[in-house]
């Protein structure tokens, strides 16, 4: 009995590594620029991942360069002005070397968040501006007092200090500030899941 119960455990141990294994190897993204022009739309989302060069993406986790291909697609929701919250479909692509996916993710999308960067950064510079919370008006009125609340909370625990730190100036244009908060901390501005992500910037 006592064999049997060691045999269990043992096996249910390798179970779980095998199951944290493989919920590693899907925690990946690849940030890219969309036209600030152009809304975020199903159509518009499309349009730019059927232009991209899937072989010439870098594997956020091993590294390598140019071996990812195509592999699936999973919904997300986003909060836009005038049609309300509206799915996107989202590619995931896989690194032949290392069989780790990447979300790919335009970077007007904060990750883990269905508020757009830009709504993210007006209420932030209204904030810190010197409205209060409760008397900020997004642009975007779809957006709650409640998310309004939550994201400058986030933003003080998360971010506030990193931007001083980083020199990190919030008039920045989006691109200026996406390029940076990359360039020093890996993630997207208002990205708070320590969630590995990479910017991918086509060669030239």
């Amino acid at each position: 009995m006592l064999r049997y119960l060691k045999m269990k455990r043992k096996k249910t141990s390798s179970l779980a590594k095998v199951c944290l294994s493989s919920s590693n190897k899907t925690a990946f993204m690849i940030q890219f620029f969309l036209d600030s022009d152009k809304p975020l739309t199903q159509k518009s989302y499309n349009e730019i991942i059927n232009e991209l060069n899937i072989s010439s993406l870098r594997c956020s986790s091993c590294g390598f360069l140019g071996d990812c291909t195509r592999h699936s697609y999973y919904k997300r929701n986003i909060v836009t002005d005038g049609d309300g919250k509206i799915p996107i479909k989202v590619l995931r692509v896989q690194c032949g070397q290392c069989n780790v996916t990447h979300a790919i993710l335009p970077t007007s999308i904060v990750p883990y968040s269905q508020i757009l960067l830009g709504d993210h950064l007006e209420i932030i510079r209204l904030y810190e501006n010197g409205i209060s919370p409760h008397q900020i008006k997004p642009a975007n009125p779809e957006i709650d007092v409640w998310s309004i609340v939550y994201i400058i909370k986030q933003y003080l625990v998360h971010w506030q200090q990193r931007l001083k730190s980083y020199k990190i100036n919030l008039c920045s244009s989006l691109t200026e500030l996406t390029t940076s908060c990359f360039k020093h901390h890996n993630r997207q501005f208002m990205q708070i899941k320590r969630t590995p992500n990479s910017l991918f910037i086509p060669p030239t």
